[in-house]
């Protein structure tokens, strides 16, 4: 895909959070939600959709938030286009995280992206599951928990799904 000049430095921006190797394969914005002091805000943000994973990037004063969703751990993706813009809803182990006034021409093509890429993923994944003990992928998650990746509550419910409790 050719980046618009916008487009590039809205990746240029998120750079740092981006692992090495990670190509990003569209790009939008939009208002991210974000915790603050206990309770939810929005914040003009980035989304980026990558080879890995989907990252929302938003800034703050001294630093930046990251929140990012791997494929094969989004349960689903939701969409709605309207007059101007439209918003993305990801959802992973019942969290839901929202992105609202992504411009209407970028909706679609963040949604069908994030699609393809999901599919992929649980079609490589469920070719893993075979070969690889439920210990083997509770110690991955265990790790992506520690990285602050997953949340306790992401975390606890594919622990329970692995387990089969």
């Amino acid at each position: 895909m050719e980046f618009t000049d916008k487009q590039k430095k809205e990746i240029a921006n998120a750079k740092g959070v981006l692992h090495e190797g990670e190509q990003v394969l569209d790009v939008s914005t939009g208002m991210v939600e974000a915790r603050r002091l206990g309770s939810k805000t929005k914040r003009n943000g980035t989304v980026l959709v990558t080879d890995r994973r989907v990252v929302l990037f938003t800034k703050k004063l001294g630093g930046h938030e990251v929140n990012d969703h791997s494929y094969n751990l989004l349960t689903t993706l939701d969409y709605k286009r309207g007059a101007m813009f439209g918003d993305l809803v990801l959802s992973s182990a019942g969290d839901q995280t929202r992105v609202s006034m992504i411009p209407k021409a970028d909706i679609e093509r963040i949604a069908t992206t994030i699609r393809k890429c999901m599919a992929e993923a649980y079609a490589g994944g469920a070719q893993v599951t075979k070969t690889v003990s439920a210990a083997d992928e509770i110690k991955k998650l265990a790790e992506l928990h520690t990285a602050g990746i997953l949340t306790d509550e992401e975390f606890t419910a594919k622990k329970r799904q692995l387990l089969d409790l």
